[in-house]
C-alpha cells in the first residue's frame, strides 16, 4: 500500500518513494537513471509510488553527481527582436530532440548583464551556452570556454540597408538577413573565429 503524500510544505524524497514502493534507495535511483536495469514489475511499482507521492526529481542533486545539467542556454541581445526569437526557437527544437531544456536569457545589449548571465549559467553547470554577444571580443566569452563549458557565439544580423542586397550580406527571399555565423570553442581551445 502506498503511503500518503508527505504533507503540505514537504516534498516527497527518494527515501519516501523507496519506503512506499518497498524497495531500496538504489532501486529508486536505477528507475530514475537507468530504468533498463530494473524489472518491469518493480519499475511500475516505483513509478506508481512516485505518482502517488507527487514525487519531483531533484535536478540539482542529479546535476551535482553528473557534473553538468540537462540544460542548454541561449543568451540573446534583444528578446524583442524577432530575429533572436526565431534563432531561439530553432535552438529549442534541437535541444528538445537531444532531451535538453533550453534557458533563454537576454542581455538587452548590456555587457554587464551578459556577463552576469554567463556567470550564472556556469554556476548552474549548463551543458552548453550559445551567445549572441554584445561584444564579440569580450574576455567573458573566452572565460566560459576556459572553465570547461562548451559554448558557441554568433554575430547579430547586419542592419537592413536601403540599397539592393550587398554581396557581403546573405539575405533571404524577402531581403532580410538569413544566416548567422556560429563559431564554437571547447575546453582548451577558445575560439570565436571562423565561418
Amino acid at each position: 500500500m502506498v503511503e500518503p503524500s508527505p504533507g503540505p510544505g514537504r516534498r516527497a524524497s527518494v527515501k519516501d518513494v523507496a519506503a512506499a514502493a518497498g524497495v531500496s534507495l538504489g532501486t529508486v535511483s536505477n528507475v530514475l537513471n537507468r530504468p533498463e536495469r530494473v524489472s518491469a514489475t518493480t519499475r511500475d511499482r516505483v513509478e506508481r509510488a512516485m505518482a502517488d507521492l507527487e514525487f519531483v526529481r531533484n535536478e540539482s542533486a542529479r546535476t551535482l553527481r553528473a557534473g553538468h545539467s540537462s540544460t542548454l542556454a541561449y543568451v540573446m541581445l534583444d528578446a524583442g527582436n524577432p530575429f533572436f526569437t526565431d534563432v531561439a526557437q530553432g535552438i529549442e527544437q534541437v535541444a528538445e530532440a537531444a532531451g535538453l531544456s533550453l534557458f533563454l536569457c537576454t542581455s538587452d545589449n548590456r555587457p554587464t548583464r551578459e556577463v552576469a548571465h554567463l556567470q550564472h549559467l556556469q554556476q548552474h553547470q549548463a551543458q552548453g551556452v550559445l551567445v549572441t554577444p554584445v561584444d564579440p571580443d569580450s574576455p567573458a566569452l573566452d572565460e566560459v570556454v576556459g572553465r570547461g563549458t562548451p559554448s558557441s557565439s554568433s554575430t547579430a544580423p547586419a542592419p537592413p540597408t536601403t540599397c539592393a542586397p550587398c554581396p557581403s550580406t546573405t539575405s533571404s527571399a524577402d531581403g532580410s538577413p538569413s544566416s548567422t555565423s556560429w563559431t564554437s570553442g571547447t575546453r582548451g581551445s577558445p575560439s570565436r573565429a571562423g565561418p
